[in-house]
């Protein structure tokens, strides 16, 4: 594991403390990417609203410049719709679930769309050491793996809320999911 590697490791299993996301921003200013520092240093400030309110407007264009400029979204090949939340990637949009496994541990996404083809028992499997509180499957073509996962999916621990397809959602299924997970799960 690259220091980089154990850096983003760090803001992921911590995603809600800034310290790690600020260590990482100063091993960045390190290692030539004074921007993606500026980045997140910048937006750690706007969250923490630790500004005058008269900053507020310049420092919002430096934002949305710094973003346009330079697009980290190449962290996430085959993301789309990617979203920041304190210099990181915190939402995207994957047209393949492989794409999504693929970018587990290169940011803390929060929430995430998958499209495609999804083996739903290996994405829920995938989530749930990190700290994803939804995923969408709405779009996502998840076959009849709905049916293990929740069947045969013994101590299987979804995120905050799962969103699958609603023609899924035959009665008899839709009780025992119910009953197992709650609200968690939804059609």
């Amino acid at each position: 594991m690259t220091e980089r590697d154990a850096l983003l490791k760090a803001v992921c299993d911590h995603p809600d403390d800034d310290t790690p996301r600020l260590v990482f921003a100063d091993w960045l200013q390190e290692h030539g990417e004074d921007e993606r520092a500026e980045f997140i240093r910048l937006q750690i400030q706007l969250h923490r609203r630790t500004y005058l309110p008269s900053e507020e407007e310049q420092l919002k264009r430096r934002e949305a410049k710094l973003l346009w400029a330079n697009r980290w979204k190449g962290d996430f090949p085959g993301a789309e719709q990617v979203r920041f939340s304190r210099g990181l990637v915190n939402h995207a949009h994957f047209f393949n679930a492989a794409d999504f496994l693929n970018s587990l541990g290169r940011a803390p996404l929060r929430s995430v769309v998958i499209y495609g083809p999804v083996n739903l028992v290996t994405v829920i499997k995938a989530v749930s050491p990190h700290q994803i509180e939804e995923v969408d499957l709405r779009q996502a073509d998840v076959g009849k793996t709905y049916i293990t996962a929740f069947n045969e999916g013994e101590g299987l621990r979804i995120p905050g809320r799962l969103i699958i397809p609603w023609h899924l959602a035959a009665d008899e299924l839709w009780e025992r999911v119910r009953a197992r997970f709650g609200v968690q799960v939804q059609f």
